[in-house]
C-alpha cells in the first residue's frame, strides 16, 4: 500500500514543479509493462469505494488520437520524476483533432 501512496505523491510532485515523468504501467491489452516518458495532466480521486485512483497523461511520443491515455493506480507500476521540465501551457487543448 505504501507504494501506490508514493505513487500519488510522485505525479502530484511532478505537476507542482513542472517534470515530466517516467511512466511504468502495465496494458492489459498487450498483456505487456511499458515505459513512457510523459507529461503528468491530472489526478482524479475517487468518489466513493468502487472507484479507483485515476491518472492522467500526455504521451509526446504517440500518434495523434492516442496522446492523452488515463490509467488506474493498480495498472502503474512505476512513476519517476525526470529532469525535463514542461510548460502547462502547452497542454491546454485548443484543438481537439490535436490529442
Amino acid at each position: 500500500m505504501k507504494e501506490k501512496e508514493s505513487t500519488k505523491e510522485a505525479f502530484i510532485k511532478a505537476r507542482k514543479e513542472r517534470k515530466k515523468i517516467f511512466l511504468t504501467y502495465f496494458s492489459g491489452k498487450y498483456s505487456l509493462f511499458f515505459t513512457k516518458l510523459c507529461v503528468p495532466i491530472q489526478y482524479v480521486r475517487p468518489i466513493n469505494e468502487f472507484e479507483h485512483d485515476y491518472f492522467y497523461f500526455w504521451d509526446e511520443q504517440a500518434d495523434v488520437g492516442d496522446r492523452l491515455f488515463g490509467l488506474p493506480l493498480e495498472d502503474i507500476s512505476y512513476l519517476e520524476l525526470s529532469d525535463e521540465n514542461y510548460n502547462p501551457n502547452d497542454y491546454i487543448i485548443t484543438n481537439t483533432s490535436e490529442v
